[in-house]
């Protein structure tokens, strides 16, 4: 299973890039300043989700998500340490 690490900041990052074989993402906040990730590069911090330092969120596709799409980070202040690992075939 191919896995990352991203330093996320202030200006909007890209997680993961568009993968239509992608059945399964898993992202975790290590370390770091709280982030909000979104499936779109515009107004992360006001419009996409919370993941505090230690919070875990998966994409699952057999579960009606999208893990395909393209993730993006951003803080409001500081940096976070975000890794993710995904899966392919039977999610």
């Amino acid at each position: 299973m191919p896995y990352g690490q991203v330093i996320v900041s202030t200006t909007p990052t890209q997680i993961v890039t568009y993968n239509p074989k992608r059945t399964t993402l898993i992202v975790r906040n290590v370390s770091g300043s709280d982030c909000y990730i979104s499936d779109s590069q515009q107004n992360i911090t006001s419009k996409g989700f919370l993941l505090s330092v230690g919070e875990v969120i998966s994409f699952v596709k057999k579960d009606g998500d999208q893990p395909e799409y393209p993730l993006y980070a951003q803080t409001t202040t500081g940096t976070a340490d975000i890794r993710w690992i995904e899966q392919y075939g039977e999610g």
